[in-house]
């Protein structure tokens, strides 16, 4: 069985940044007048996913009766307003950035105090590059006029890999054409998706004193094994290498790995500034070829126009 914070996960990525509402009406259940309002019912909803988008676990956990309960796929119960606020409190240290898009299919009235509300949600971790579908069940009780979640129980999740063309879309800042001059020497690269766009293909030529001195291509894809945002690269001196791409804030850090054409192992970090869509600052540090440490560097990359 699984810890109850992974059991967890759905309910709390229904609420996540970037939620869609899919209303699917079911006209076929008759709305009594004295029964629940329908509109309050699932403003109860928006209140927690509001609260949610705050990151603030109190508040989420407030939107759960006292005495709420709260069970996962495995069974796993989770009870009480204050459990469910570790619950959620866990939730927001470990996981970051999952999107969902739900599917809610109407009220349906048991008393003028309880309703039952159902649906499904696609949720997506892009981080994590995976996708779930999860069908899930909520009961809605009255309390002192407000509508509250008494008891959460979510359904046997199916998973769906998210495309990797997704996974790269945070990088397609990339496409197009760059130049960075120096005093002596002029570095350019190029970057197109691939027809399957599973990959960002970049090439990218090095001339110092006006004569090409180094020429490569790069393969920017998702590392299935990992799940990782991958480079692989050759160029023509016969050097090869490997780079991870991990996004931090609005920059990009990248560890590299490889071997020169006279075989020395090499690595370095490249930090990488976007400073606006035409310009980017591009530093790399720690640089080790073979057994020596080479000064940092850096330079401000601009796009090229495009030729009418």
């Amino acid at each position: 069985m699984r810890a109850r914070w992974l059991g967890a996960f759905t309910l709390l990525s229904l609420f996540s940044a970037g939620l869609l509402f899919g209303w699917a009406e079911r006209h076929s259940v008759a709305q009594d007048k004295n029964g629940p309002n329908e509109k309050e019912v699932r403003q109860a909803v928006v209140d927690l996913v509001n609260a949610f988008n705050e990151g603030d676990a109190k508040k989420v956990a407030a939107s759960f009766a006292v005495n709420a309960e709260y069970i996962d796929d495995d069974t796993t119960r989770i009870e009480g307003r204050a459990e469910i606020e570790k619950m959620y409190k866990k939730f927001f240290d470990e996981n970051k950035g999952a999107k969902v898009q739900i599917t809610l299919q109407g009220v349906r009235k048991i008393t003028d105090t309880v309703a039952l509300e159902d649906g499904e949600a696609v949720v997506t971790v892009v981080d994590k590059a995976t996708q779930s579908t999860q069908g899930f069940a909520l009961v809605m009780s009255k309390f002192d006029g407000k509508w509250l979640i008494a008891s959460f129980r979510e359904f046997p999740q199916t998973q769906n890999p998210v495309p990797p063309s997704e996974r790269l879309a945070s990088l397609d800042w990339l496409l197009g054409d760059w130049i960075d001059e120096g005093a002596d020497s002029v570095v350019t690269f190029s970057t197109k998706w691939s027809k399957d766009k599973n990959y960002l293909l970049r090439d990218y030529t090095v001339k110092y004193k006006g004569k090409e001195s180094l020429t490569g291509w790069q393969r920017i894809g998702v590392d299935p094994l990992t799940g990782q945002i991958k480079g692989w690269s050759f160029d023509s001196d016969s050097g090869n290498g490997e780079t991870i791409w991990t996004k931090h804030g609005d920059e990009w850090i990248v560890k590299a790995t490889g071997v020169t054409s006279d075989g020395d192992y090499a690595s370095a970090t490249h930090l990488i500034k976007i400073i606006n869509k035409d310009r980017v600052q591009w530093k790399v540090m720690h640089r080790i070829v073979g057994d020596q440490l080479e000064p940092d560097s850096e330079m401000y990359l601009v796009r090229k126009p495009a030729i009418k």
